[in-house]
């Protein structure tokens, strides 16, 4: 049988074991967990350098898109400036031709009208010395004449007004006098100033004295309505 001392010695022994298993479990608790910082500190490093390098493509691609529509927007804008800058010299052109052309439809008029200014001075002429009206009548007519060919040259007709149905798109009523004919009514029965039409489009409007139905006053109607009425009766008799 183990003495008491014995049995002391041996409680002290087991202690002694445990402990030292103990210290090693955390030990080795500490050794796992020093690596497993290691390890999450190269992991978070791993994941900031990746981080940093796709922060950096998407900079240096977004940079690199930023610069093509840069690009796009400078040669869009000399697009524009070009089309502008050609829409204002046809502009121009089309005004320098309008132009030109006023001036040679004015310049082909004004040729044309001097030769009736011609025939003209020399029909004054001939009034001053001449003893035959009936020539000088003949000579108005061949003035007028000519005239009228040179505005039909250039598509400029007479409006036929005298005796027409009076139409607001072509006749100016200067004067109106009462009719008593119904089929008078709203009729142009005299024309003041001859209206002329340039192609379709009425370059000047005839002036003209129009015909309108003679309105009856209170009493005539009313002599009228008595007149019918004793008819009428005498009809039925």
């Amino acid at each position: 049988m183990a003495s008491k001392k014995e049995r002391k010695e041996e409680k002290e022994l087991k202690n002694n074991v445990g402990d030292n298993n103990k210290m090693t479990d955390q030990g080795k608790n500490i050794s796992d967990n020093q690596q497993q910082s290691v390890e999450d500190t190269a992991k978070t490093h791993q994941t900031k350098e990746s981080k940093e390098k796709s922060e950096k493509e998407l900079i240096e691609e977004l940079t690199k898109k930023l610069e093509e529509k840069e690009q796009e927007l400078k040669e869009l804008k000399n697009k524009y400036l070009m089309a502008l800058a050609e829409i204002e010299n046809m502009r121009k052109k089309m005004l320098r031709d309008k132009q030109s052309f006023y001036r040679s439809g004015i310049k082909d008029m004004a040729l044309s009208i001097l030769q009736i200014m011609d025939d003209i001075e020399r029909a004054i002429e001939q009034i001053e010395s001449a003893t035959d009206i009936e020539a000088i009548r003949e000579g108005i007519f061949l003035i007028h004449k000519k005239f009228q060919q040179i505005l039909e040259t250039r598509d400029i007709k007479p409006i036929e007004s005298k005796g027409q149905m009076f139409d607001p798109d072509l006749h100016e009523a200067l004067m109106k006098i009462e009719t008593d004919k119904d089929e008078d009514h709203m009729k142009v029965i005299d024309e003041l100033q001859k209206g002329y039409m340039m192609g379709d489009e009425v370059l000047r409007h005839s002036r003209v004295v129009v015909a309108v139905k003679k309105q009856k006053d209170k009493t005539e109607k009313k002599d009228t309505d008595n007149n019918n009425a004793e008819e009428k009766s005498n009809d039925n008799n």
